[in-house]
């Protein structure tokens, strides 16, 4: 059933009721614990020369402390409300850009050489909203000529599988991702739900991650598409899953590697996926 109470009226503010109604459905538990908040500033390792990308900064509490320390500060907040409240604060700040957006959709190469005045690679923070934080790893962890680095707070499943061992049940593509765009990922610390107000319904994680320039190459992207497609069926043997209408072809290139016949999915080391890949488009073009 609708709630009427919680619809906005045009021309009218918004109740308390309504924005944390809004706030709701965007998925956002603002940071309040000041151990955690000191501990991800102490991993981070902001310098003063460092260009700093903030993802959904909220209220400020890693804002605060970070943005008049380093060199070029952008953050991009979703809500207008919480944006705006950034805005005004530093509004006199010509090192401090405060966007209001999606960051799925608003163009970071753009926002960011505009504001760093040329290209450059961009330090990026951020208490990721549970629902983008895949897509938005897959669209930043593809960019190693903007970002040389990330210290993100994930939900605590998430984190497991971007840091999950090869043959582990949380080893997936978002674990071949990670290990094929970044040299060191490491888990910082937990964050029990306590530490957020609204509580969330989940446990946290930070996690860190170093990206070198040349992260972005055609055979690690080969790689990955591979490890997607074959994680698409993860209990079936791999030369099931990749074979379709040409399984011999796939099983001599899995043989050259030496790769099992009945190997599966999350046997496959991350890099063994890369060598397939790279195995299999000379196959397709010899």
């Amino acid at each position: 059933m609708e709630d009427r109470g919680a619809r906005d009226v045009p021309g009218r503010a918004p109740t308390r009721r309504q924005t944390a109604a809004r706030r709701h459905r965007l998925g956002q538990h603002f940071l309040k614990d000041q151990r955690v908040i000191q501990a991800i500033l102490a991993a981070f390792a902001p310098g003063a020369g460092d260009r700093v990308l903030e993802v959904g900064p909220g209220r400020g509490a890693l804002t605060e402390p970070l943005a008049l320390r380093v060199a070029t500060f952008v953050a991009v907040e979703r809500d207008a409300s919480l944006a705006t409240v950034l805005q005004q604060r530093y509004q006199q700040e010509a090192d401090v850009t405060i966007l209001e957006g999606d960051i799925l959709e608003i163009d970071l190469e753009a926002e960011l050489t505009g504001a760093a005045g040329g290209p450059a690679r961009f330090r990026l923070l951020g208490n990721l909203p549970y629902s983008i934080a895949t897509p938005l790893l897959v669209q930043t962890l593809a960019r190693a000529d903007l970002f040389s680095d990330m210290t993100i707070m994930v939900q605590r499943e998430v984190a497991r599988r971007m840091l999950a061992p090869t043959g582990t049940a949380d080893y997936g593509p978002l674990a071949v991702l990670v290990a094929l765009r970044s040299t060191d990922a490491r888990l910082v610390r937990d964050v029990p739900p306590g530490a957020f107000v609204p509580p969330p319904d989940v446990h946290s994680s930070v996690v860190q991650l170093d990206l070198p320039a040349h992260a972005a190459t055609d055979d690690t992207a080969m790689g990955i598409a591979l490890a997607r497609q074959a994680f698409l069926q993860r209990r079936k043997k791999l030369v099931n899953t990749l074979g379709g209408t040409a399984p011999r072809l796939v099983a001599g290139a899995m043989a050259s590697l030496g790769l099992a016949p009945r190997v599966r999915p999350e046997q496959v080391a991350p890099e063994d996926y890369v060598r397939l890949a790279r195995c299999l488009g000379q196959e397709d073009n010899p």
